[in-house]
């Protein structure tokens, strides 16, 4: 069976993280993000995956009139002219109908997780903004091919929606700015009394908002907002206040309720079910330091989440989903990599270099570049899926050198300068740096943990103002070209990581292709080489 899921939509264009997955005969063939594609960030305002569908059909030599199920949200409502619109949109010459399946926002978030974590039982948490305008977070566990919901909190208790308020629109981080929220946090210490509390079992809410507002998501934003200018710094005046650090410490407040609360939920989703292994989910499982202190807790032996948490993970949980409801053996395989785009030939980068000097990739020569300073662009392979830069699509630098953080957030990223850096450092020489018995979370950098006192002077670059870094540990049957690189600049210079960020500017997705590294590397002054496969190197002209 040939299962397309799609998360996006031809009715609504203001959703976002479009993305499209194909399952065939149980199997996860492929799984794309949509802004990769049409080079706008989060795909706002084109929401229907339609490039990622072409590709996925293209590639695996099928047309639409070859799938047999569509799984994506939709209103019921007009399920019948629905699914015909989208088959005229991908194919306007065909009359092939499939069959249109719709499930809810947070089991697609709940599939994609459980259906790749390789678990044959797991608690799956979601916690997101709003699942279908309906849920904020939902505890489900799945067990002997079951699947059971336990709890639903509705989106009007959304963790989600608390941190964006205070991220977005109290300290005027913008839309999606609350990975920058993040970053705040450390600077500040928890002052502010925030109005989310957790209570037997439940969230209560301990502000003032209009209860019988139409959209009650605005609603509850607008009550926060007003609750926020009455008693957190700086009160009123933040619709004119410019200066981020101002909100530090009301940033720490948020991220403490945030951590008190999800820690409460851990606890209550182990209490219901007694489990080993929980799977996390949602758009909120990008906040990496409240998933440190889920694993540091304890609490479970086995900690999963997958490389896209949020909404562009939904795409590939509708098709599992639709799979395990029609009964297919879906292959249940722990995920290791996000490694899921498209790889380029030698012909296709060598076309895209055409008007640069390239040189065969030489290692020693590389890693010394690195050991220099110089600030490099590594492409190699297929790009992730996700929001992470995990040695695929990748900006990579010397970590020693705190100059570089300043070098890359300003310059070639063009971003605020008091945000973190991460680092890529190999399975062999995790301990050595971080102390923890548990490395749950960190092959998709979803973790945060704290740097060795002995080691914070030597990775100034990437050792945050806590004292805490984002690590990807590296294992070198997962990107060996990538490990060996590592591994060659530490034996030449004792510094066992490299600063690994996303290779992308200011407001732009991932690049994809060759001819996109190669405008980067040829707008940005500050870089230096592109690096191709681990084959070739270009330098940057002049």
């Amino acid at each position: 069976m040939k299962i397309l899921g799609i998360s996006g939509s031809l009715l609504f264009a203001d959703n976002h993280d479009a993305s499209a997955a194909l399952l065939i005969d149980g199997k996860l063939v492929g799984n794309y993000e949509e802004e990769r594609f049409n080079r706008i960030k989060h795909s706002v305002g084109k929401s229907f995956p339609i490039n990622c569908i072409k590709r996925l059909l293209e590639e695996n030599n099928l047309s639409i009139n070859d799938i047999d199920i569509i799984s994506m949200p939709h209103d019921p409502k007009f399920a019948n002219q629905y699914i015909k619109d989208i088959v005229k949109l991908i194919d306007d010459t065909s009359t092939h109908t499939p069959k249109l399946i719709y499930k809810d926002h947070h089991m697609a978030h709940a599939c994609d997780s459980f259906f790749q974590s390789g678990f044959k039982s797991a608690v799956c948490v979601i916690i997101d903004g709003s699942g279908d305008n309906k849920d904020g977070i939902t505890i489900t566990h799945i067990k002997d091919n079951n699947i059971k919901v336990l709890k639903k909190y509705p989106f009007t208790k959304s963790l989600g929606l608390l941190y964006s308020a205070g991220a977005t629109s109290y300290a005027n981080l913008g839309e999606f700015g609350e990975g920058k929220f993040m970053g705040l946090t450390s600077y500040g210490q928890p002052t502010d009394n925030i109005p989310f509390k957790w209570v037997n079992g439940d969230i209560e809410l301990q502000f003032i908002y209009d209860e019988n507002a139409y959209n009650l998501y605005d609603a509850i934003d607008a009550g926060l907002i007003s609750y926020f200018k009455k008693n957190s710094y700086p009160y009123a005046i933040a619709s004119n206040c410019n200066d981020t650090m101002y909100y530090a410490n009301f940033a720490a407040s948020i991220q403490k309720t945030y951590n008190d609360i999800v820690l409460e939920l851990i606890k209550y989703a182990k209490e219901l079910t007694n489990e080993d292994n929980l799977i996390l989910s949602g758009g909120c499982v990008q906040n990496c330091i409240a998933n440190n202190l889920i694993v540091e807790s304890g609490l479970f032996k086995n900690i999963f989440a997958g490389p896209a948490p949020h909404d562009a993970g939904c795409a590939a949980g509708l098709a599992y989903y639709v799979g395990y409801i029609s009964g297919e053996n879906i292959e249940n395989k722990r995920l290791t990599n996000s490694y899921v785009g498209k790889t380029y030939s030698d012909v296709e980068i060598l076309n895209a270099c055409q008007n640069y000097d390239v040189e065969d990739y030489d290692i020693n020569k590389v890693a010394s570049l690195i050991k220099g300073n110089k600030i490099i662009g590594w492409f190699q392979g297929g790009s992730e899926i996700g929001p992470r830069a995990l040695g695929h699509r990748s900006i990579i630098a010397n970590p020693s050198n705190r100059n570089n953080l300043n070098i890359i957030n300003n310059t070639v990223k063009h971003r605020e300068n008091w945000r973190p850096l991460a680092p890529t450092i190999p399975n062999e020489l995790f301990d050595m740096v971080f102390d923890t018995s548990n490395k749950d979370l960190t092959e998709f950098m979803l973790r945060t943990l704290t740097i060795k006192s002995e080691w914070r002077k030597k990775l100034t670059a990437v050792c945050h103002i806590d004292n805490t870094t984002r690590p990807q540990c590296l294992h070198k049957d997962i990107n060996p070209e990538f490990y060996d690189l590592i591994m060659k600049f530490y034996q030449m210079s004792g510094v066992p990581c490299v600063i690994n960020t996303s290779f992308n500017g200011k407001g732009e997705p991932i690049i994809e292709t060759p001819e996109q590294a190669i405008s980067f590397l040829e707008k940005t002054p500050n870089m230096d080489y592109v690096i191709f496969n681990a084959k070739y190197i270009v330098k940057r002209k002049g």
